[in-house]
């Protein structure tokens, strides 16, 4: 419809007053309630398509439609199309809440604003042009859009609200432009069929649970403005492999890459994925074997001990079933020390995670020469190691029971050797020599308890690493 200069028109906003105007008849199910649901009929049949006009006569009045009007279709379930006019500059607060009907919409380029919770849960949505008028996207405006797509966001938006994309499990791809600035917390949270997202070099905040649960985004590059990642931002993409913390970030918030694998840091954003953790939490770093079928998943750490800037970690979980030595319970000299810092420690940690582990001096004790108390005690020099085993005494110390002290295995551990007893847990091993004899070294049995019987020839004892990480 043309709009005539020479008439004064009254702008009003679309809202049941309006639609009655224009001949609709407006009735609500659950009227006054939350979960009220309009329902709209034009000469007695139920309106399907409908076509918004940009102007209207009313009373020998004129009036122009500038705004869709707050909740106004709230749960139409019959609503398949809709024709915006452009003399509409916003959209409001959940104007097409729950039209589950509603398969594609344009939005006209006097449009500046989409209202929080637009159209959210339109799960038959597959499409949606968002012109470059707009510069405002709500909070969950898309949210639950469960047929959706792929969306481009043009460049005018500067700000990509909370949720916005949230549950949207048929968005396979998103357009961001180099206006954005920053991603609110849960923008793409659940949305398990997203595979590739750009994140424009201009972006300094990766909200809370942004990508959370995108099970199948493979690739992200995020790029040098990037500031801080905010918690649990990438948790649980765990086809995500391969991601490069560039050197700008400075902040990194708790599980923000968790179920992650091969995360490669550079510069000072290394340190901050550990700089919350505290004795007691556990943190994931390196990547090892761990199911029956030999797959490998982030290993989990189980913080001991916060030193200035280092976290000394165990493995949550016995990781291999490894014999001590073939002769001798002599740490410096033995097999599994040879195991732990050659074959583990360069097939569980990349180029760049190597650069987090501390080389520790270790010292231990050991007994030659003797059987059954009668040996010789003999202080051995500092070996420098970067993965190391628990000493009698650091098992002691940062457990503080026998509860705690148990240890389960992995599946690979499992088939490849360990033994587990009846209540679920394992043998592992601690690297203190006996003093009853020179081939039997301290373990940790199934029950928690450290024991000194036990011969370094073995082989169904797990190996459960220790190391120093930077923090």
């Amino acid at each position: 419809m043309t709009i005539s200069e020479d008439i004064n028109y009254i702008e009003v906003t679309l809202d049941e007053t309006v639609l009655k105007q224009l001949g609709y008849d407006v009735e609500y199910e659950n009227k006054g309630k939350t979960n009220q649901n309009i329902c709209l009929r034009k000469n007695g049949q139920d309106v399907t398509v409908l076509d918004i006009p940009a102007t209207y006569n009313c009373d020998d009045k004129y009036y122009k439609i500038t705004k869709i009007g707050i909740s106004i279709f709230w749960g139409y379930s019959l609503l398949k199309s809709i024709t915006i006019p452009s003399t509409i500059t916003q959209i409001g607060h959940s104007a097409f809440w729950k039209c589950s009907s509603l398969t594609t919409v344009i939005i006209p380029e006097s449009v500046t604003r989409i209202g929080d919770w637009a159209f959210s849960h339109c799960s038959s949505l597959t499409s949606i042009t968002i012109p470059n008028s707009v510069t405002q996207i709500g909070d969950s405006a898309f949210r639950f859009c469960s047929s959706l797509v792929s969306v481009n966001i043009p460049e005018s938006v500067t700000k990509i609200g909370n949720g916005i994309f949230s549950n949207c499990k048929s968005l396979t791809s998103v357009t961001i432009p180099n206006s954005v600035g920053q991603i609110g917390f849960s923008t793409f949270w659940k949305c398990s069929s997203l595979r590739s997202v750009n994140i424009p070099n201009g972006v300094t905040k990766i909200g809370k649970e942004t990508f959370y649960h995108c099970r199948k985004l493979k690739n992200i590059t995020i790029p040098n403005s990037v500031i801080e990642i905010c918690d649990g931002a990438f948790s649980g993409c765990k086809a995500l492999k391969n991601v490069t913390i560039p050197d700008s970030v400075k902040q990194i918030g708790e599980n923000a890459f968790e179920d992650v694998s091969h995360i490669e840091y550079n510069g000072q954003a290394t340190g901050f994925l550990f700089k919350n953790a505290d004795v007691g939490d556990y943190v994931k770093f390196g990547n090892y074997p761990q199911m029956a079928n030999g797959d490998s998943l982030p290993i989990e750490w189980l913080v001991l001990a916060k030193e200035n800037n280092k976290i000394l970690v165990i493995s949550r979980y016995g990781l291999e079933a490894r014999r001590f030595d073939s002769k001798l319970n002599d740490w410096k000299n033995s097999e599994i020390r040879q195991w732990l810092n050659a074959d583990f420690y360069n097939k569980a940690f990349n180029a760049n995670e190597k650069k987090l582990i501390r080389s520790s001096s270790i010292s231990t004790t050991v007994y030659k020469g003797g059987f059954l108390g009668f040996g010789k005690k003999e202080e051995l020099t500092d070996s420098d190691d970067y993965i190391f085993l628990l000493s009698k005494e650091e098992a002691e110390k940062y457990f503080a029971n026998v509860e705690e002290r148990k240890c389960k295995a992995t599946e690979y551990a499992k088939v490849n050797g360990v033994l587990v007893a009846d209540n679920g847990y394992s043998w592992w091993w601690l690297r203190s020599p006996s003093t009853n004899c020179n081939n039997y070294v301290y373990h940790v049995n199934y029950i928690g308890d450290i024991c000194g019987i036990y011969s370094v020839f073995n082989d169904f004892v797990v190996a459960r690493p220790a190391l120093w990480i930077n923090i």
